[in-house]
């Protein structure tokens, strides 16, 4: 669950709820803002004595949460599978916070795709799982999300986070007597997980879609894209993008027209126009008239 889940947890807590027991998927990654070494989930469990477990695959824990009697199952980001065994443990059910306004945008990284399509609008879906079928099932509450155009994909993440603690909390303070709203199906498909290739930039497509794949790679894993200069090919990490344009009279896409001191480039697109990428991590030797280039999905 990560920063996401400690916010939700938080929320939670806020609200006078009990929480026996928090578990999180083992080597975890935290993108935005905490060092290797922290754990902001474990952190919050330990500074209100809620009992912390890291495992590598929450179905081996079965017996132990039979044991521990618990109510209710929720999740959030979760990237393991729930298999029947376990789902039908609590007495009020299993439940999914889902990023997305299903039955759209089924899969692991729906934020990912929805800023990368240029959607104005998202959601927080909170759903019972099923243990045969990903992102459906009986949906109890949904509640939209603004996608603004500055948004990144960590920044998205963050306004879903107080939207989904409100819910998971309003939800578990009388989750005994909650109805389900209407029922989620499979119709739209489950979409791929978001994977590095996918951050590739394509400097042939249009100025919008490269400027929402940016924003969508924010703060992890960072689009990038490859330079080629005579010498060994190199990797480039962009973190954020501003487009001018009709600055460029040439119409070639992906050539670096100009390397400021601090690393950052220009990079010519095929309207014409001139984006001034920042790069995350600046590298030595980059000229003018360099090529850009990237692998095709």
């Amino acid at each position: 669950m990560g920063g996401f889940g400690c916010r939700i947890l938080r929320t939670v807590i806020s609200e006078g709820l009990i929480i026996d027991r928090v578990y999180e998927p083992e080597g975890v990654h935290y993108p935005d803002v905490y060092l290797p070494q922290e754990n902001p989930l474990k952190e919050v469990c330990l500074r209100y004595g809620i009992e912390y477990r890291q495992t590598p695959n929450i179905n081996e824990n079965a017996q132990e949460l039979r044991n521990l009697s618990p109510r209710l199952i929720m999740i959030g980001t979760f990237n393991q599978i729930l298999k029947k065994e376990l789902l039908d443990i609590p007495k009020n059910g299993s439940f999914n916070l889902h990023l997305s306004k299903l039955p759209f945008y089924r899969g692991r990284t729906p934020t990912f795709w929805a800023i990368a399509n240029a959607e104005v609008e998202t959601a927080v879906t909170l759903h019972l799982l099923q243990h045969d079928k990903i992102d459906t099932g009986y949906m109890y509450a949904q509640e939209p999300v603004m996608i603004e155009k500055t948004d990144t994909d960590g920044r998205l993440r963050d306004k879903l986070s107080l939207t989904a603690g409100r819910l998971a909390a309003a939800f578990l303070k009388d989750a005994s007597n909650s109805k389900p709203i209407k029922y989620v199906s499979d119709e739209h498909p489950i979409l791929p997980y978001r994977t590095i290739a996918h951050t590739y930039i394509q400097w042939n497509k249009k100025t919008d879609d490269i400027l929402n794949l940016i924003r969508a790679s924010n703060p992890w894993p960072l689009s990038r894209t490859t330079i080629v200069d005579g010498g060994e090919p190199k990797t480039i990490l962009i973190s954020s993008a501003e487009c001018y344009p009709y600055k460029n009279k040439k119409g070639k896409a992906g050539i670096v027209e100009h390397v400021y001191r601090n690393g950052d480039i220009e990079v010519s697109l095929k309207d014409g126009s001139i984006m001034i990428c920042r790069v995350a991590e600046p590298l030595h030797g980059i000229k003018a008239g360099a090529v850009l280039v990237s692998p095709q999905l």
